[in-house]
């Protein structure tokens, strides 16, 4: 009896694994996503180096995933979402085993496992192709390493500890958790100080060994190949994210909001407030968990508080950067998983044992259910939403023969361009067109690698590395350097049409962009007119976009209409 009990206690973890893995991709994308998706997804199929710092854990691993999983699903992005489902449930998997080891019984650690994974901003990055997943299954591992009966290992943890910044640069937030477990074993009768400190050092310099990926394949020239991170300061400017500093002018209230609906809004401090009241009046859990796991809290949401320092001001902005804030959901369920074990201990003596293990995981399934902000919500489930696949190929089906797409919409150039370059890397759709992003004109290495691609567009590159040069002599913001791209596309359109390139815009440029020439708006696509007009055949097609829902929480498909809706006012 007593040995089937101590069997079911321990498949409390495969159980929160199995149902999770079983969750998360039922409720996965179809294919690729927009934001980051498309990017991560290509470079992946690649094995290219995406936005800083590069990801190469996520690389690696999701290339092995993709290259046996995606025959099975017949989609590379399609088999990398279900790669996110596997990391985030061997998350919560590891949560529950965290539970167990410091004491929850069988009710308590699925009850632990789920508080993790019915947290919005943790379900959220679970069902996508995106890098916080398999971040969150090794800060999960570090914790589950560092928190449990028995010595420290302060070696394993900086190990997977290198390994977690591999995969996500948000998880430096969890240095408490090794540093505490380092001092922990240097106390240690046995220790031998000196011994440990250079054996720790080591392993946390072999967990950083992945990063080694980023030059070796930047050298390559891979299609996706971010930043031409081959060496020197564009290397160093990759791995330390040097691109996204843009100081502290930001809206502080925003930036409050964020963190407080990370720390509390969602659901789980709540209940980990609720822990500490019932720590205060009950013994039986160590203050030797509580006690740092709380530091490590307070360190993570202010160490993230501080490191976000981009301006909050739209919706599509606090989408983008709470899945930073996964490290923070993770430590805040510990927290909750104490709690859960307090009230196990509480209400254990009073029940019989199998409906302690019934009602625990339900009363947390009950307690997290999402009430957040409504773009977390809906981003939980995203069966069905294959507008990122439907945006892609209706954009670069009205492309003509070997045209220039041009995404001149600032603040939207990676939503607009991810989707498309998924497409053309991954699927081979569609590469006869060159897709020109106005973001990226503004950083020397896409210029760089613009100009060995398209030797024909050398000479307005060159004019507008000069101007950008000449102006960076002085402090020169992100956006100046954007304004200063307005004078290249005058000039490129010019050698478009020597090359007999058609010139086509997702959204209607600025009369800067157009330089005076004619636009006119077809039914998916603007497109630049001053020596051709367009077919009959595309003149009286049906708008574009119109399988967009009705779905006014999801700022991307806000825009996209809007976009429609401004092409179908200048066609009629």
């Amino acid at each position: 009896m007593e040995s089937n009990r101590a069997q079911l206690m321990d498949g409390a973890p495969w159980l929160c694994f199995v149902l999770c893995f079983g969750l998360f991709a039922w409720r996965a994308a179809p294919g690729v996503s927009f934001e980051d998706s498309g990017e991560i997804a290509a470079a992946t199929v690649c094995l290219g180096v995406p936005h800083p710092p590069g990801y190469p854990l996520q690389m690696l691993l999701g290339f092995g995933w993709q290259s046996l999983v995606a025959p099975l699903v017949g989609d590379a992005a399609r088999a990398l979402n279900l790669f996110s489902a596997f990391c985030a449930a061997g998350a919560v998997g590891l949560l529950a085993s965290f539970a167990r080891r410091n004491g929850a019984q069988f009710g308590a650690a699925v009850a632990t496992g789920f508080t993790l994974a019915l947290a919005p901003t943790f379900a959220a990055q679970a069902v996508i192709v995106e890098v916080y997943a398999l971040a969150a299954l090794l800060q999960a591992l570090l914790l589950f390493i560092c928190f449990g009966p028995g010595p420290s290992k302060p070696i394993r943890a900086l190990f997977v500890f290198g390994l977690a910044l591999c995969a996500h640069p948000a998880s430096i937030v969890l240095a408490p958790l090794p540093v505490i477990a380092l001092i922990r074993a240097f106390r240690a009768p046995e220790s031998s100080p000196l011994r440990l400190a250079a054996r720790s050092a080591l392993a946390f310099i072999v967990g950083l060994t992945p990063f080694l990926y980023v030059p070796f394949r930047a050298a390559s020239q891979p299609a996706i190949n971010w930043g031409e991170a081959t060496g020197g300061a564009r290397l160093a400017d990759h791995l330390l994210r040097s691109q996204y500093r843009t100081g502290l002018d930001r809206a502080w209230e925003n930036q409050l909001s964020l963190l407080a609906e990370q720390f509390a809004g969602q659901w789980p401090m709540l209940f980990a407030l609720l822990a500490l009241a019932l720590i205060l009046f009950r013994r039986g859990l160590p203050a030797r968990q509580f006690t740092p796991l709380f530091v490590a809290t307070l360190v993570a949401a202010g160490a993230l508080f501080t490191a976000i320092n981009w301006p909050l001001e739209d919706e599509l902005s606090r989408a983008r950067v709470a899945g930073s804030y996964v490290p923070l959901v993770l430590l805040v369920s510990a927290l909750g998983g104490l709690g859960w074990i307090v009230v196990e201990r509480a209400v254990s003596p009073r029940l019989p044992a199998l409906l302690c293990a019934i009602l625990l995981p339900l009363a947390a399934a009950s307690l997290t259910q999402p009430f957040g902000p409504k773009t977390f919500a809906e981003e939980i489930d995203q069966r069905g939403k294959n507008w990122a696949e439907l945006y892609a190929r209706e954009v670069l089906d009205a492309c003509p023969q070997d045209s220039v797409l041009v995404i001149s919409k600032l603040g939207y150039g990676d939503d607009l361009t991810f989707p498309l370059l998924y497409f053309q890397v991954a699927k081979n759709y569609r590469s006869d067109v060159l897709v020109l992003s106005r973001e990226f004109l503004s950083h020397a290495w896409f210029r760089d690698q613009l100009r060995r691609r398209e030797p024909w567009l050398s000479s307005p590159l060159d004019a507008l590395s000069l101007s950008i040069d000449v102006a960076a002599e002085g402090t020169l913001d992100p956006r100046s350097r954007r304004i200063l791209t307005a004078d290249f596309f005058p000039a490129m359109y010019r050698l478009a049409d020597q090359a007999e390139r058609p010139v086509v815009f997702v959204a209607k440029p600025s009369e800067r962009l157009l330089g005076g020439l004619p636009i006119e708006a077809g039914p998916a696509l603007w497109h630049l007119s001053w020596r051709s007009e367009l077919s009959e055949e595309r003149r009286s097609a049906p708008d574009g976009f119109s399988w967009l829902p009705s779905s006014p929480g999801d700022p991307i498909l806000r825009m996209l209409g809007d976009l429609a809706a401004a092409r179908a006012r200048a066609r009629y």
